[in-house]
């Protein structure tokens, strides 16, 4: 198997109007990142199940919902930039439902 599975990238990064946060209380930076590495782990997941491999999917829901409640405290402005994390992320999930499914 190849150790690159190719997969199109996540582009979520703040929008106009995101302002840095020097407090360091903004989480929108670690939410967009917590999407980008599932987004990743999804992409891998998608790949060996194409490859006809098992995946181990526990905790996938959770860590979902972990990443809905951190966007949630989001600051408003971030809402673009999270919106179209979220979007690609659902995306990859789906394409890893439609794997699963012709496995």
């Amino acid at each position: 198997m190849s150790s690159h599975l190719p997969h199109p990238p996540v582009t979520a990064r703040p929008g106009p109007g995101h302002r840095a946060d020097p407090a360091g209380t903004d989480p929108t930076a670690a939410v967009l990142a917590a999407v980008e590495t599932m987004a990743a782990m999804l992409s891998i997941a998608t790949g060996l199940v194409a490859a006809g491999r098992k995946v181990e999917l526990n905790g996938l829901e959770q860590e979902a919902a972990r990443l809905c409640a951190a966007a949630v405290i989001c600051p408003a402005a971030a809402a673009p930039a999270l919106r179209g994390a979220l979007v690609t992320l659902l995306a990859r999930l789906d394409r890893l439902t439609a794997a699963l499914r012709r496995d």
